[in-house]
């Protein structure tokens, strides 16, 4: 390659470091970081997974209630086609409910108040 071509490199800017960076306390979608001062790196993930694991307990036990954990994890395992130790888990709060499930149940929620709104005349 010459100097003179096109796709040399003798006629590139050269990379600087004086670029300036981005804000180290932003992320790089802007959502401002905040200090963690409990010393413990994840406790905010932590804190966000138990609410959302407690969010879809309440859920399970609101679409498919029963007079136990077991009495529940029964129905809701053959709503959602998984095991009923996979539904005590979620109970328990020991594992996250995937999204496809949570959604299932939401909707199945969702249709019981429809019925039942059918049939007490309100629709």
């Amino acid at each position: 390659m010459t100097a003179s071509s096109p796709h040399s490199f003798a006629n590139s800017s050269p990379v600087t470091r004086s670029e300036k960076k981005p804000n180290s306390s932003r992320h790089q979608h802007g959502a401002k970081l905040v200090k963690n001062r409990s010393g413990n790196p994840h406790k905010h993930n932590v804190d966000f997974r138990d609410s959302s694991r407690r969010d879809d307990a309440n859920l399970l036990w609101a679409a498919f209630p029963g007079h136990s954990q077991q009495a529940v994890a029964e129905k809701a395992s053959r709503a959602l086609g998984v095991t009923d130790r996979q539904v005590v888990n979620w109970l328990r709060l020991e594992n996250d409910m995937p999204s496809w499930a949570v959604k299932a149940a939401r909707m199945y929620v969702r249709g019981v108040e429809y019925v039942a709104r059918k049939i007490e005349g309100q629709e």
